[in-house]
């Protein structure tokens, strides 16, 4: 058997027990007044820090990498491109 760290596991086992996507069970009459998001249900924004949902931000826009964020920008210089993005739009 192969050695297993119990840590490995727990985010795991959190996420499920604690989804970030919550399903819209239920009626599903796919209405055309509401948003697409919210046709299929609601994102739980209350598990992320603003700090990682302004890091996602930058990642999704496609200005910087996951790698980028971790190892080349210091905090101070994301802050600071998330607020250049965030002017720009």
């Amino acid at each position: 058997m192969l050695p297993c760290h119990q840590t490995e596991f727990q985010g795991f086992f959190q996420e499920n027990r604690c989804p970030i996507w919550q399903c819209r069970c239920g009626n599903g009459n796919g209405s055309g007044s509401e948003s697409d998001l919210v046709k299929y249900g609601q994102f739980d924004y209350s598990q992320f820090s603003e700090l990682e949902l302004r890091c996602y931000i930058l990642i999704k826009a496609g200005l910087a990498s996951m790698y980028e964020l971790k190892n080349v920008y210091t905090l101070d210089e994301a802050l600071k491109l998330y607020a250049l993005y965030e002017m720009q739009v």
